[in-house]
């Protein structure tokens, strides 16, 4: 359904100057200037030297021609006036789900069960197969329903991957602009008063959801008022959240459903009052019952 592979076969490059390095003439400084040819972005890229190793790396999924002929010295240096073209072979996404069942629907809004296994965003190894995706094609095919205002399908939240749950997204620009307004009207109440209970924070969308947790969870109700921060981890350039003192405010709700005595687990329901990234995850395991999966 309007999902297909990513079909980028090839991208030229041209080589601008004239081949000395530090040289101003042919339209840029040091050796040249690689200019991405065909696509909707133009980009430019000031360098000293353009050096295939960048490319060594995907060697076994591509091939580069220089000029009309392969290359295979990784440390060959381009020279000016040079084509430079890279042809990859077609990329295979990942299965993924693709029905989405619609839970309401109106001219400015719709309500999505997502399911578990279908990202949100386009992103990393997920360009097609999303929810962006499908909402986009969706409406290329249903146009006439839209045809007294701007189509502009996109969730105003996200939902892990792997959690399912409803999906709210904007049809238009207006509505997207209402409903995100709405989303962070929590979170802003939270930040100016972290010691505000939940019972008195009002808003206008809920967040509820179910997940299992390790662990027999004693109290029937539990408020988690833990900030959440990034933390420097090697090996993660953006670094880590986790649950710190000097993070932003976060505050959860959590009430227990069902205890598992037997497989030493507990339901637990959680509603939200801010959004912070992973928050769930995070107040969870802070009070000792990390996740063992969500619902």
């Amino acid at each position: 359904m309007g999902l297909s592979e990513r079909g980028w076969r090839s991208a030229t490059f041209e080589v601008k100057g004239d081949g000395k390095k530090g040289s101003q003439g042919g339209g840029g400084s040091g050796f040249g200037m690689v200019r991405r040819l065909g696509w909707e972005v133009e980009e430019v890229i000031d360098t000293d030297r353009v050096l295939l190793y960048q490319t060594q790396e995907l060697s076994s999924l591509a091939r580069i021609t220089i000029d009309g002929k392969a290359v295979k010295d990784p440390d060959m240096i381009l020279s000016a006036g040079s084509e430079l073209v890279y042809h990859r072979l077609p990329w295979k996404e990942p299965d993924a789900p693709y029905l989405l069942e619609v839970s309401y629907e109106d001219n400015d809004m719709i309500a999505l069960n997502k399911p578990s296994g279908l990202q949100v965003l386009p992103g990393g190894l997920f360009q097609q197969r999303t929810v962006l995706k499908q909402l986009q094609w969706q409406a290329s095919k249903q146009k006439s329903s839209l045809s007294n205002q701007e189509s502009h399908p996109v969730p105003v939240h996200r939902l892990g991957r792997g959690t399912s749950g409803i999906l709210l997204c904007a049809k238009t620009k207006l509505a997207k602009t209402c409903l995100a307004a709405y989303f962070a009207d929590g979170t802003s109440v939270i930040g100016a008063n972290s010691d505000m209970n939940m019972e008195l924070c009002t808003r206008k969308i809920s967040k509820i959801y179910r997940a299992l947790v390790s662990g027999m969870v004693e109290e029937d109700e539990i408020i988690i008022k833990q900030p959440i921060g990034i933390m420097q981890y090697p090996g993660v350039a953006k670094g880590l959240y986790v649950a710190t003192p000097s993070g932003k405010p976060a505050l959860s709700k959590v009430k227990v459903l069902e205890r598992d005595v037997q497989g030493n687990r507990t339901l637990v329901q959680v509603a939200i009052q801010s959004g912070r990234p992973h928050q769930i995850r995070i107040h969870l395991a802070f009070v000792g019952h990390p996740l063992v999966g969500k619902i």
